[in-house]
């Protein structure tokens, strides 16, 4: 086995040096898979994810891939804090250097590591900077909870060792940890947001969850508010004839479609009621398995310009004076509906009801019964 000056193994029979981490190619001087992390902004050579030890082989050696953000967040860290406290070529100087040194590779990690647990990654891989650890996408929520990991940790570690170099007390060293930590949390949590908020909306992403837009489709359907308790389905049926270009109103509805039961109509009802107004029903699944399916259908024949009912279970249940059981729902129009790629999606509606403020689902759990009209 052929290892190199930095126990590096050489595969002589394709021309590359297995890093453990990564596979680097002498020949390019450039690794063949990129580095996950950005160590430090303010350094250009960060940018290169391709590049050795910050493409200065001749100062630096990486021996197994890890430890780079690391070491750059204690290089970085101790000459901050050694420059704050007076800059001091002594041993107190040197005692800040150190605190900082450690407040500056522990931020460093954790940052790293916060990253690749929220990805759903190994936390040690992420605090170690492995090429095995997982990214999370930059959002407001995710920079936010990052920030706060990391200005948490730096802080403690800095405001306890910078109160015993001074030459306070165990006590009010612990207490200057606590107070530093909490304000380097809330410090880290804002610019941390903010920042991860600003990269996503530059990425074409959403600012506060960083999941990209699938599709976004809407209708400008009419809003028209039921007349009676019980006219939710005349109230859409309206907006809908509206929306097609007709002028038929909620009474004419009412009128020639009576309700059997007195409380609203039937689903049955409802599929005849449209059926003499001309138009034709389809129903679409509603799959709370796999919801995403369900979104799908909805913005397929939105976007053909085709209006669907959305009904949702209210929760209320009531017994007939026959015995028989009513389950109490509401009828509304969708609007708009938005999918993105982390599966989350919105449905906007249009709500009859003025004494209801539900205008927006993010589940299908309450789903009663969704159908394409046209």
């Amino acid at each position: 086995l052929d290892r190199g000056f930095t126990g590096h193994e050489h595969l002589q029979t394709v021309g590359l040096i297995h890093m453990n981490g990564r596979l680097y190619d002498p020949a390019l001087h450039r690794f063949l898979q990129p580095d996950n992390f950005v160590q430090d902004p303010f350094n250009t050579q960060n940018f290169n994810r391709y590049g050795y030890c910050l493409n200065n082989p001749l100062i630096y050696n990486d021996k197994n891939g890890e430890f780079w953000n690391l070491i750059i967040g204690a290089v970085i860290g101790g000459i901050i804090n050694w420059a704050t406290h007076g800059a001091k070529f002594s041993a107190q100087g040197l005692g800040y250097f150190g605190v900082g040194a450690l407040a500056g590779a522990l931020s460093a990690g954790v940052m790293g590591g916060t990253s690749s647990a929220l990805a759903g990654g190994a936390f040690s891989a992420g605090f170690l900077g492995s090429s095995s650890a997982a990214a999370v996408s930059s959002s407001f929520f995710s920079g936010a909870v990052i920030g706060a990991a990391s200005g948490l940790t730096g802080g403690i570690t800095s405001g306890i060792g910078n109160s015993l170099v001074s030459g306070q007390n165990i006590g009010q060293a612990l207490k200057n940890g606590i107070n530093d930590g909490l304000t380097g949390a809330a410090f880290g949590a804002i610019t941390g947001g903010i920042a991860g908020g600003i990269d996503a909306v530059i990425d074409g992403r959403n600012f506060w969850r960083g999941d990209r837009k699938i599709f976004d489709v809407d209708l400008p359907i009419p809003q028209v508010n039921q007349i009676g308790d019980y006219d939710c389905t005349y109230a859409c049926a309206e907006s809908i004839d509206k929306y097609y270009g007709n002028s038929r109103t909620q009474s004419y509805f009412t009128s020639s479609n009576p309700s059997s039961t007195g409380q609203g109509l039937t689903n049955r009802e409802i599929g005849r009621m449209y059926a003499n107004a001309g138009y034709r029903t389809g129903s679409i699944s509603i799959d709370k398995a796999n919801p995403v399916n369900t979104i799908r259908e909805i913005a397929n024949n939105m976007s053909q310009r085709t209006a669907v009912s959305l009904t949702y279970d209210t929760g209320i249940r009531a017994i007939g004076m026959g015995g028989q059981k009513f389950i109490f729902a509401h009828a509304t129009v969708i609007n708009r509906v938005r999918l993105y790629d982390s599966g989350r999606f919105i449905i906007n509606v249009m709500n009859p009801s003025s004494n209801s403020s539900t205008n927006s689902f993010r589940t299908l759990n309450n789903m009663f019964l969704i159908f394409s009209i046209r």
